[in-house]
């Protein structure tokens, strides 16, 4: 069966493979020392009396955690989850395989936590009389449990088709194709002392000692053996909880139901903690909302503040029947478009009625539309709203641009009468204003200047732009600039100090913690400087710009080269500002070509802190600025990207397909597509766009590997991707990043033999002098990146290194000079990173290294270097978690060197 299909808690098999001979010293050691540390569980002798010519079954399997038995279950949420996905991988696997445990005892259901509260999907056949599967979501609450030990089990395959691809032979047998163990030894069934040894017998009696037959109730007695031993071990305070689970409909179902029960005969979710598959009350539920919408669908009842008691009692069941689906609330998807939709047809003519009669009333009139008649519905999609989030629910309001004036009337004429209104009415009408404020059409088109409304206008934010106004002086407040070189104000007006001491609070305030407080800092630097004196605004711009160097190390040009003191607040802000004056045409371009470098660098800004790094919102703060420079009205400007644009398109192709958050990937597309639509400045900007468009970027192995290769085959880009990804990917804190930043020069490093070979190698594998603290005294220290104490620097550059070996052997063994630096790589390392934190990664990328080298070609020196190689690979194979790369770089290393005698014997 696909493993999609049965979920995820059958332990995975990495590899399998038959050995002979004596167990490996190394494997020896690792037996003592969990003795030594576990003397209590260690039952069997040491394995090393078996004869050299011993054969061995050597499974790889996944790590699953610790048994149930040893295993901390606090909450009944866990447990409850962990019977479920037993419960369910077991039905799952009766459905295809007619599988049986047989001994699924609490040390052979792993347990493992996780940071992450995950969801497990379970994807079972259609049962009889349905068409389509049935997909069933089990919340995790960060356990996950994993069957392992399938020794008497029992399997049947059944192969639609024969191993050639043809059709089943002609004399097939179904019998054939069963695997089981048949349980002949008594002694399996005399055991006393724990239940365990009466489900054996229980075993026996269901299966009539007929081992070759399925006989699923086997599976249902182990499900009560470990439901069992939950209720009575565990912690007490979930076994009133879980005794609850045990004694209600699903748990005397599991129990007597035979195994092709149908997967959605589920009980409510309120009646047996059971989490639903389906919106099972649907029927009742729109028996309810026809009357519903009836009854408050009657013009004539609109005049009552009260609804009728049918009504509510109808919007009270309901509102109950949604809050049962808290947990599980995407079963309600399927139905919430017709749900919301006919709410919101009433909704929609009961506004419209209310704004029109609200206007028309004469004073001291009785009112025709009751201001509270239709709360009973508002409250009702506020509990839709609740169960299945806001955002799911709004995408089904009307949104219809004769709805933005009678909605806006609406909210305001209940926010000035709190008394009568609900606030659930004010929620629902708010986000559907939300909504219909997207709709791009002039506000002033459709506001009919209703006299007892405020203005549309005030939709727009007119509180921020009369603040402003207020501060700055009259006769500076004007109209926007009718292109990029001149400002529309009074260039004479005097400025006052307290305008000098806003903009310096503002400036201020680009350094915050808080990102919004960044961000408006932003927004109103842009707005005040646009009011400003073009020479002040200029001042601004130089002001807001002076915050990138702050604590920078430049070069002699005046090129930011080192920003690892920098303040990640300092950087965001001061761009987000930048983005904002530029989109107002107030950068000369004079100040662009000083600013334009500072902004490519915080392209790929990234400061590591521990095992994190910040900088991620600089990075797409920087996209921000260079799609705003796309879009600055003076046309002065394009003479200046004429001269920075190599520089500006290839800083954003190597965001685009090499950064590690998607969402800065695609804002380097989208600011890359910008410059290309409006200017057609960069080389080939069509053909990239293309390669590394919105969605292409948006998965990273896509974008690191495909995209990039395509973009490369332009030599314009080639070799400015290749330097990104050798100095800043390849060294990312992220291994999994690392590796496809190997896996992408793998696909690039062939296109440019002799870039790669003679300027990057160097800096790979050659030394640098770096500071390093020894011995508590901090000194400059020559070191290689291949021997760096920084674990991922070091691992990095020896897969790195490894890569251009493999993909450049026919270049590099031709140079003496070139074939020493690879072979150096392994001769540089430190024994103490073999050992210390980090050995498994550094092990890793060794072995890596060493594979590469054996695919290509390369000779060793001496039996010295094959010695050391086979050494690395012994340790790599007792210290790696993951050994699949380590086994096939091991097999390659077999291939093109041989071991020896004393080395297969070890």
């Amino acid at each position: 069966p696909k493993e999609r299909e049965l979920g995820a808690n059958f332990v995975k098999a990495f590899r399998v493979c038959i050995c002979q001979g004596p167990l490996p010293p190394p494997l020896l050691r690792a037996w003592d020392r969990w003795k030594i540390e576990n003397p209590s569980l260690c039952e069997n002798i040491r394995p090393d009396y078996y004869p050299r010519n011993q054969l061995f079954a050597v499974f790889v399997l996944e790590m699953g955690g610790e048994t149930l038995e040893n295993a901390n279950i606090s909450t009944w949420k866990e447990a409850r989850s962990i019977i479920r996905q037993l419960a369910l991988s077991m039905a799952l696997a009766e459905r295809h395989n007619r599988f049986e445990h047989r001994d699924l005892h609490w040390g052979n259901i792993m347990v493992a936590r996780s940071n992450s509260n995950l969801t497990f999907l379970y994807q079972l056949p259609p049962a009889s009389g349905r068409v389509k599967p049935t997909l069933i979501s089990i919340p995790s609450y960060k356990v996950r449990c994993t069957i392992i030990d399938y020794t008497l089990s029992r399997l049947h395959i059944d192969n639609d088709e024969s191993e050639d691809g043809g059709t089943k032979p002609a004399k097939y047998n179904p019998a054939d194709n069963v695997f089981y163990v048949d349980l002949k030894d008594e002694a399996l069934f005399q055991g006393e002392g724990d239940i365990q040894y009466d489900v054996y017998r229980q075993m026996r009696t269901c299966s009539k000692s007929k081992w070759s037959e399925f006989c699923p109730q086997t599976n249902v007695y182990w499900l009560v053996y470990a439901l069992d031993k939950i209720l009575t071990t565990k912690s007490p305070k979930i076994q009133e909880e879980l005794r609850a689970f045990a004694e209600s409909k699903l748990g005397s179902a599991l129990a007597a139901a035979p195994a092709d029960v149908r997967p959605d005969a589920q009980v409510p979710l309120d009646d047996t903690g059971s989490a639903p598959t389906f919106f099972k009350e649907h029927s009742e539920f729109f028996e309810l909302l026809e009357q519903v919408s009836q009854s408050a669908g009657s013009v004539a009842t609109w005049s009552t503040d009260d609804p009728p008691s049918e009504e509510r009692s109808a919007l009270r069941s309901m509102a109950c029947m949604l809050e049962l689906y808290q947990e599980q609330p995407t079963c309600l998807d399927p139905y919430i478009e017709r749900i919301v939709t006919q709410l919101m047809a009433v909704i929609q003519e009961y506004v419209s009625a209310y704004h029109s009669y609200t206007n028309c009333k004469p004073e001291g009139g009785s009112d025709p539309v009751s201001i509270g008649r239709m709360a009973g519905i508002f409250d009702l999609l506020y509990t839709l709203c609740k169960v299945r989030g806001y955002k799911v629910i709004m995408r089904f309001f009307p949104h219809g641009v004769v709805d933005v004036e009678p909605v806006f009337g609406t909210l305001w004429l209940h926010s000035t009468q709190l008394a009568k209104s609900t606030w659930t009415t004010r929620y629902i009408l708010l986000i559907w204003l939300s909504l219909l404020a997207m709709i791009p059409f002039d506000i002033d088109s459709i506001d009919s200047g209703v006299s007892n409304l405020p203005a549309l206008e005030s939709m727009e934010g007119s509180i921020e732009t009369s603040l402003i106004d207020q501060i700055l002086q009259p006769g500076m407040s004007s109209a926007a600039p009718d292109n990029g070189s001149e400002i529309g104000v009074d260039e004479s007006a005097e400025i006052s100090e307290e305008v000098e001491v806003f903009i310096g609070i503002l400036l201020q305030k680009l350094q915050d913690k808080d990102t919004i407080v960044r961000w408006s800092a932003a927004k109103g630097i842009g707005r005040v400087s646009e009011r400003l004196p073009l020479q002040l605004a200029q001042e601004i711009v130089g002001a807001t710009a002076e915050i990138l160097k702050e604590q920078t190390l430049a070069s002699s040009d005046g090129n930011p080269v080192d920003v690892s003191m920098t303040s990640e607040f300092a950087w965001h802000g001061s761009l987000l500002a930048l983005a904002e004056m530029s989109r107002k045409g107030l950068i000369s371009p004079q100040a662009l070509e000083d600013i334009v470098p500072w902004v490519v660098r915080g392209l790929s800004y990234e400061i590591q802190r521990g095992d994190y790094s910040v900088g991620s919102n600089v990075r797409d703060a920087a996209c921000y600025v260079m799609w705003a420079f796309a879009r600055m009205p003076n046309p002065e400007i394009r003479r200046v990207f004429s001269a920075m644009c190599a520089q500006m398109s290839t800083a954003l192709v190597s965001v685009a397909v090499f950064d590690r958050e998607p969402n800065v990937r695609r804002a380097a597309s989208a600011a890359f597509q910008e410059h290309v639509g409006r200017h057609s400045l960069f080389p080939h900007g069509i053909s990239v766009l293309q390669a590394a468009d919105f969605f292409s970027v948006g998965n990273m192995r896509n974008a690191f590997v495909v995209a990039s290769r395509k973009i490369a085959e332009f030599e314009e880009y080639r070799e400015s991707l290749l330097q990104h990804l050798c100095t800043n990917t390849i060294y990312h804190w992220d291994a999994k990043t690392r590796e496809l930043a190997a896996a992408a020069l793998f696909k690039l490093a062939p296109l440019a033999t002799e870039y790669v070979a003679e300027r990057l190698l160097a800096d790979i594998v050659g030394t640098k002098d770096i500071l390093l603290k020894v011995k508590k005294i901090t000194q400059m220290t020559t070191v290689s990146n291949t021997a760096s104490p920084f674990l991922a620097v070091r691992h990095g550059a020896i897969i790195a290194a490894g890569v251009i070996a493999e993909t450049l052997a026919s270049h590099l063994l031709k140079d003496e000079k070139l074939t020493k630096m690879i072979l150096s790589v392994t001769d540089s390392i430190p024994a103490r990173y073999l050992d210390d934190f980090g050995a498994s990664l550094t092990l890793e990328a060794l072995t890596a290294f060493i594979g590469s080298l054996s695919r290509s070609g390369w000779t060793m020196v001496n039996n010295n270097a094959q010695q050391k190689y086979f050494d690395f690979f012994v340790q790599a194979f007792t210290t790696c978690k993951a050994v699949d790369n380590v086994v096939l770089n091991f097999e390659a290393f077999v291939d093109a060197y041989g071991v020896s005698e004393q080395q297969h014997d070890d």
